[in-house]
């Protein structure tokens, strides 16, 4: 039973984290400007964002669930604010390649001083500021009909949605990183930020958008 439970988990978090958001690109981004752990460091302050929504769900916690839901729109403008800030500093950013007076192993050398706590932190935050995620993990429970009856399969199916989701973030890294050693060009790291900044930005735009639409409509009812 036990195993079974964690299977499902696994599955969940793993489904759940393969939908390209803003956290995907960022993560794609760190990947190859930054390298390879910038990317799993990225994936798992999301999934550990996951994992905790899936915890208020799987225990039944309806207090905290219920307080979330009910600051939905300002969690939602706060996330979505985060969102064009993280956006713009990506966009703003400049490789320092684009001189031409780095390579790329000394590129190498100077991204492991980058900090792995600010890229855990940032996704981390950015994932717990969106209400949609305990919603989609609600109707999930409810759909899958995965609702646990004691606090051991509680804990498996949590522990699973984790370390699924960390197992699609550490293949989404690897894969980006790959391309880390195709791009020796300062030119094309200088498009990836702009194509990135500009896409996380337009998703929070989009956030905030559906915050104040959602608030308006809820306000006519």
């Amino acid at each position: 039973m036990f195993f079974y439970v964690l299977m499902k988990g696994l599955f969940l978090g793993f489904t759940i984290s393969a939908i390209i958001g803003p956290i995907g690109i960022l993560c794609i981004k760190r990947s190859i400007s930054e390298g390879f752990w910038a990317g799993v460091s990225t994936g798992v302050g999301a999934a550990l964002a996951d994992a905790i929504y899936a915890a208020i769900t799987a225990f039944g916690i309806t207090v905290i669930s219920n307080f979330l839901l009910g600051k939905a729109f300002v969690l939602s403008l706060f996330g979505g604010i985060y969102l064009i800030y993280m956006g713009i500093r990506t966009f703003m950013s400049r490789s320092k390649l684009s001189s031409g007076s780095l390579k790329n192993s000394e590129l190498d050398k100077d991204v492991t001083h980058y900090s792995l706590f600010h890229n855990f932190i940032s996704t981390f935050f950015i994932t717990l500021t969106n209400p949609v995620t305990i919603l989609l993990f609600m109707v999930i429970f409810a759909g899958l009909n995965l609702e646990t009856e004691d606090m051991l399969s509680s804990s498996s199916l949590v522990t699973g949605v984790f370390f699924g989701a960390v197992i699609w973030w550490i293949f989404l890294s690897y894969v980006a990183s790959i391309l880390k050693s195709k791009l020796t060009s300062g030119n094309l790291l200088l498009w990836l930020n702009r194509i990135s900044g500009v896409v996380i930005i337009c998703f929070g735009v989009l956030i905030i958008l559906r915050a104040f639409i959602k608030s308006s409509f809820i306000k006519i009812l």
